[in-house]
C-alpha cells in the first residue's frame, strides 16, 4: 500500500484522481445497502481503511466517502420532498444532500478515534476498528435509524446469527472481513510472506455461516408444527396525496371494502383483515358511527391504521383492532416521525409551523400493541416503528406471536426507500423469530416467516390483496432476552481501551519529563 500513497502524492492531477477515487469507491460502498449487491459490504471499506492509515487529509477525505456513501441510500428523498412536500427544486435537491453529509460525518469521527488507535499500536488495535464503529453508530443522533448491515437480508444463512447478536454481530464481521482483506492486500503488494494465520480473519464468517445452515434447517422443520394465521392485507393503492382530496374519501372507502369482500371468498377462511396505515383523510373521534361509515361489512377481525383525534392535545397515530365493526382494541404510535408527526422546539420557534405546515402536533402512544384474537397475539407497530429493535424486541416480550406493521409509504416513491422499509421488518422478524406481516398503501406489502423468508409479497402501486399463510412460533430467541448486549460490550471495549492509551501516554509524557529534566 505505500507505492500506492507515494503514487497518488506526487501531483496535482494524480491527488484529483485519488479524489475521484474515492467518490466512486463511496458510492459503490453505498450501493452495497442493496439486497442485491450485499457482498460488497465484504470489501468494500478498504479504500476507506486506506485513507486513515495513510493519507494526511483523512478526515476530508473520509466525508467525501462517507458523504457520497450516504447519496445512495438518501437519492430517493427527492421525491419525498418534491412530489409529496411541495418544496421547490432547489430545496428537494438541497436537503437529501445535507441528510446526505450529516451521516457522511460519522466517518471521520471513526476515521479519527481508529487513527489514535492504530497509531498507539498497529498490529494489536489494528482490529479495534468494528468495534469503534459499533460505537459511532449506536451513539449518533440519526432520523433514520439503520446499519450497514441492513443488506444482509439477501444472504440468509449469514443473516441468522441476528437472533443472537442483534445486526452489531453481522457489523462486526462485515468489519472484520474488510480489515483482514486489506491486510492481505497489503502484504502481496508489498511482497510480504504470507501465512495461514493471515487468514484467521475468515473465522468468524465461516462460523456465522455453520450457525445459520443448522438453525434453518431446525427453523424449517418447525414451521410445519406451527399453528397457522391467514392474514389478508389490503392495498388499496391510494396516495398520501389522494387520501387528502376530500373528493377522494368515498372512493377510497369502496375500494378497500371491495378488496377486503374479494379477500375473504368462499375458497378459504381468512382469520385477520390489515389496512394499512391512516388511509382515511378523516379521523376517528371514538364513535362507532364512523367505523360503520367506512367499514360496510362483517369482516373477520380487521386492524387498521387511522388518525385518533379525541381533541387538539390528544392526536394519535393509531391501530384499531374493529370485531363486528366495533373498535374492541387500540394501539397508538409510540414513535413519532420528526418533522410529519411533530416539529422539534416548535414553541421556542413558531415559525418552524409556517415552514413545515403539512406535519401535526401528534402526542406518543402508551397503550399496549398486543392485539389477541383467538391463537393470535399480534404486536403492532406503525410506520418506521419497525425500523427500531429495541422497541420491537420490547412488544416481542411482552408476549406476540406475531409481527405487523402498517405504513403508507407512498411518500418515497417507488426506489430504494419503500425496499429498505420492507427490509428493515424482516430483519426485526429475524431477530425475534416471528412471522411478520407488512401491510402498505402503495407497496411493498410484504408477508414474510420467521427466518425471515417472503412468503407472499405485492407490487409496488397496484391496488391488490395480499393472502399469506404464516407460521406462529412462540419460543424466544436469545436476542429477544438480551437485547443489545454485543453493542453494549463493544461501547465498553472501546471505552477500556481509549482510557488505557491515555493512562499509558500520560505515564509516557511523565517519564519523559522526568529523564528532560535530569539531562538539564
Amino acid at each position: 500500500m505505500e507505492n500506492i500513497k507515494n503514487f497518488f502524492n506526487k501531483n496535482f492531477l494524480t491527488s484529483s484522481l485519488f479524489y475521484f477515487i474515492i467518490i466512486i469507491s463511496g458510492i459503490i460502498w453505498g450501493v452495497g445497502q442493496y439486497p442485491s449487491f450485499f457482498f460488497i459490504r465484504y470489501f468494500g471499506l478498504i479504500p476507506f481503511i486506506f485513507i486513515v492509515i495513510y493519507r494526511r487529509r483523512y478526515i476530508l477525505e473520509s466525508i467525501l466517502f462517507g458523504s457520497a456513501a450516504y447519496i445512495m441510500n438518501f437519492y430517493w428523498l427527492y421525491v419525498t420532498f418534491k412530489e409529496s412536500g411541495k418544496l421547490p427544486i432547489i430545496l428537494a435537491i438541497t436537503l437529501p444532500a445535507v441528510l446526505s453529509v450529516y451521516y457522511g460525518l460519522q466517518y471521520p469521527i471513526i476515521a479519527f478515534i481508529y487513527k489514535k488507535f492504530y497509531s498507539f499500536n498497529k498490529n494489536i488495535l489494528f482490529y479495534s476498528l468494528p468495534f469503534i464503529f459499533v460505537l459511532v453508530d449506536s451513539l449518533y443522533i440519526k432520523i433514520f435509524k439503520h446499519s450497514i448491515a441492513d443488506s444482509q437480508i439477501g444472504f440468509n444463512i449469514f443473516v441468522q446469527n441476528i437472533d443472537i447478536t442483534g445486526m452489531t454481530g453481522l457489523i462486526i464481521i462485515i468489519m472484520i472481513l474488510n480489515l483482514g482483506l486489506y491486510n492481505l492486500i497489503d502484504k502481496i503488494l508489498n511482497k510480504k510472506r504470507i501465512k495461514f494465520a493471515h487468514f484467521i480473519f475468515l473465522l468468524p464468517f465461516v462460523l456465522s455461516l455453520i450457525y445459520g445452515s443448522f438453525r434453518l434447517y431446525y427453523l424449517n422443520k418447525q414451521i410445519p408444527k406451527c399453528e397457522t394465521v391467514i392474514g389478508a392485507m389490503i392495498q388499496g393503492n391510494v396516495t398520501g396525496k389522494q387520501k387528502l382530496d376530500e373528493n377522494y374519501f368515498k372512493t377510497n372507502v369502496d375500494r378497500y371494502n371491495e378488496l377486503t369482500k374479494s379477500a375473504s371468498g368462499k375458497d378459504e377462511t381468512v382469520d385477520l383483515i390489515i389496512w394499512p396505515e391512516s388511509i382515511f383523510n378523516r379521523a376517528y373521534h371514538g364513535k362507532d358511527d364512523f367505523l360503520r361509515k367506512v367499514i360496510t361489512d362483517n369482516y373477520p377481525p380487521l386492524i387498521l391504521g387511522i388518525v385518533v383525534w379525541l381533541d387538539e392535545s390528544n392526536i394519535t397515530n393509531s391501530a384499531l383492532l374493529i370485531e363486528n365493526r366495533k373498535k374492541t382494541a387500540q394501539y397508538d404510535k409510540e414513535n413519532l416521525l420528526m418533522f410529519g408527526e411533530y416539529i422539534p422546539m416548535e414553541k421556542t420557534f413558531p415559525f418552524l409551523r409556517k415552514l413545515i405546515p403539512l406535519s401535526r402536533n401528534s402526542r406518543p402512544g402508551k397503550t399496549s400493541s398486543i392485539f389477541k384474537i383467538k391463537n393470535i397475539k399480534a404486536s403492532v407497530n406503525i410506520c418506521f416503528e419497525e425500523i427500531f429493535p429495541d422497541l420491537i424486541r420490547k412488544k416481542c416480550a411482552e408476549g406476540s406471536n406475531l409481527l405487523i406493521n402498517l405504513t403508507n409509504d407512498s411518500w418515497f416513491g417507488s426506489g430504494l426507500g419503500p425496499l429498505h422499509h420492507s427490509v428493515l421488518g424482516r430483519l426485526r422478524a429475524i431477530e425475534n423469530r416471528r412471522s411478520f406481516f407488512r401491510c402498505t398503501a402503495t407497496g411493498l406489502t410484504t408477508a414474510s416467516d420467521f427466518t425471515g423468508k417472503i412468503i407472499a409479497k405485492g407490487s409496488m402501486s397496484t391496488a391488490e390483496v395480499v393472502k399469506a399463510r404464516a407460521p406462529l412460533y412462540e419460543k424466544r430467541s436469545i436476542y429477544s432476552y438480551i437485547g443489545e448486549l454485543f453493542t453494549y460490550i463493544s461501547v465498553f471495549m472501546v471505552i477500556i481501551t481509549a482510557l488505557y492509551i491515555i493512562r499509558r501516554r500520560y505515564k509516557m509524557k511523565k517519564i519523559l519529563n522526568v529523564i528532560k529534566k535530569r539531562d538539564d
